[in-house]
């Protein structure tokens, strides 16, 4: 029997009094909008730091507009937080399975412009760690900085790879997946970091907040920076913590801040909308 699921404004899911712990809908800190109006989506998607996302969804996945619409406006079924309440992923395993596999995540991330962090040639190669649709790594890429997609959701990376090839960006971009020789081709994230101090920045916008332990992500990306390295992160974790496994769409930090994550080589020089550089 499919359970019928509220998917409420923002404003109302943390309105709410009697929440409990295991509801990953309405817990404050769960993040997403609710169903959007078509208004608000046309308002995102006409961004130009959107770089055309929504021709390009009609040709990656081959729907029309208004099929295309009612995923955008995560209608219905086609809300992120429905999938992971159908999943009911019951392990840390399970909920990268989820990250890796979802569907409507594709849909709710193209909504989400470029970041405009300032990066230039010296920090090269400039990872986007789980980059989205794509379009911080687009927005880098025209501007001649090399830059590298590391993709955890399937869909979404395949659909990066397309719109850096239609976009004729791979002179500059490229696409990493989470798994490879050095993780023995078993799916890792974090052991496929590659923890040698060859990178120049990394971007964690939005994404460590999903992941729980997520300081074990943070260690393996400073070690992946170069000294003097930069590492970019937007991180809204949860306010409130659970017993037990953290399986929620947004996890809390569990009492582990992000200077604490960072270590002593790591600090703090900056924050800027949201964003904070280290």
């Amino acid at each position: 029997m499919q359970t019928q699921i509220n998917c409420l404004p923002f404003s109302q899911q943390t309105g709410r009094s009697n929440v409990s712990s295991e509801d990953t809908f309405f817990n404050v800190g769960q993040g997403g909008l609710g169903e959007l109006t078509q208004a608000q989506v046309d308002l995102f998607l006409n961004n130009p730091l959107c770089f055309d996302v929504k021709e390009h969804l009609i040709g990656f996945t081959g729907l029309n507009a208004a099929e295309l619409n009612s995923r955008l406006r995560r209608l219905g079924n086609h809300h992120f937080e429905r999938e992971h309440r159908w999943r009911q992923p019951q392990s840390t395993t399970e909920l990268a399975w989820y990250y890796a596999t979802s569907v409507d995540y594709l849909f709710a991330n193209a909504v989400h412009a470029a970041i405009t962090v300032q990066v230039s040639h010296a920090d090269e190669p400039v990872l986007d760690f789980s980059g989205g649709v794509g379009n911080t790594v687009i927005y880098l890429a025209q501007k001649g900085i090399k830059v590298i997609y590391f993709g955890i959701g399937m869909i979404e990376h395949s659909f990066a790879e397309y719109r850096i090839h239609r976009l004729n960006l791979s002179s500059v971009a490229q696409t990493w997946r989470p798994y490879s020789d050095k993780t023995r081709w078993k799916f890792g994230p974090v052991r496929s970091l590659p923890q040698d101090s060859s990178l120049g920045a990394i971007l964690a916008f939005d994404v460590l907040e999903h992941i729980p332990k997520y300081e074990d992500t943070v260690k393996a990306m400073v070690r992946s920076l170069r000294p003097g390295g930069l590492l970019a992160e937007r991180s809204p974790f949860a306010h409130n913590q659970v017993v037990g496994p953290d399986l929620r769409v947004h996890v809390s930090d569990n009492g582990v801040s992000m200077k604490m994550a960072m270590g002593e080589e790591m600090k703090k020089c900056s924050t800027r909308r949201g964003v904070n550089m280290w």
